[in-house]
This record gives C-alpha cells, sequence and structure tokens, in this order.
C-alpha cells in the first residue's frame, strides 16, 4: 500500500492516492504505529486537491490524523484538528456514514477533555443537539447502552 501510494502521490492521481492513503493511515493505526500515522497525516491534511475532490476521504484521514496525535502524546496538536474539521463534519451528514460522524465526535471530545479545554469540549457536545440527526443517533446509542 505504502508503494502505491507514494507512486501515486508523486504523479498527483488524487483518486488514486486519496484510497491507499485512506488504507495506510488505517494500518498504520491497527499496528499502534502513531508516528508513521502523523507523517501522512500532516501531508495530507493539508492537501487542497484531496480535501476539495475527495472531501469524505480528507474528513476520515483528518478524524485519524487527530486521533493520532492524541495517541501519541500531541494533545495540542490533536486539538487543533479536531477543532479545525468540527464545521466540516456538521456539514458532511449525506457523505459519511453516521458512525463516522459520531467517531469524529467521540474522539474530539476526548481529546479536548484530555486537554482539560472543557469550554471546548463542551461547544461540541452542544451542537450535537442543533443536529436532529445527530441528536438522534447519540440519544439511541445512549438508550442503547443502558
Amino acid at each position: 500500500d505504502s508503494i502505491l501510494f507514494n507512486v501515486f502521490f508523486q504523479t498527483g492521481n488524487v483518486d488514486k492516492y486519496s484510497i491507499y492513503g485512506l488504507k495506510l493511515m488505517q494500518k498504520y493505526i491497527s499496528q499502534l504505529d502513531y508516528l508513521s500515522a502523523i507523517q501522512l497525516g500532516k501531508l495530507l491534511f493539508k492537501d487542497k486537491k484531496c480535501k476539495e475532490k475527495h472531501r469524505a476521504k480528507y474528513l476520515l484521514l483528518g478524524r485519524l490524523f487527530g486521533f493520532s496525535c492524541s495517541s501519541n502524546g500531541n494533545k495540542d496538536e490533536s486539538c487543533e484538528i479536531f477543532l479545525e474539521l468540527w464545521p466540516l463534519f456538521n456539514e458532511a451528514q449525506n457523505i459519511l456514514e453516521s458512525k463516522d460522524i459520531c467517531d469524529f465526535y467521540r474522539d474530539a471530545v476526548n481529546s479536548l477533555l484530555q486537554s482539560s479545554r472543557f469550554d471546548e469540549a463542551l461547544d461540541i457536545i452542544k451542537s450535537v443537539g442543533k443536529n436532529e440527526f445527530l441528536e438522534e443517533f447519540v440519544l439511541n446509542l445512549i438508550h442503547r447502552n443502558k
């Protein structure tokens, strides 16, 4: 996957490198190789072509990048990533699976709480209530886990 990613990235084939980039991020995280995930995340998170052409993959990559930073102890960087992604995830209901959206909110709030950024975590939690889809989904999760 890394060879294919590099080939497609070097040739500018955003359709392919966004796919292989996401696969690589998932692989690195499953292996607890957060340093490699962060290195790849830094490359792809600032990639405007991926952000514009493949918004869903960009958001998933961004969440995994933030998660990797948080897991590696880079709490401030993680918080900034999640705060930058927050408005994009609010607008992404029609392009992402509900599980991916909820994973983002869970990881974002967790990262902010671990960094003692309670007001920002609360803002994100409150924003879920302004989104009927997310509110219903979160309530279903809460009731299912009782």
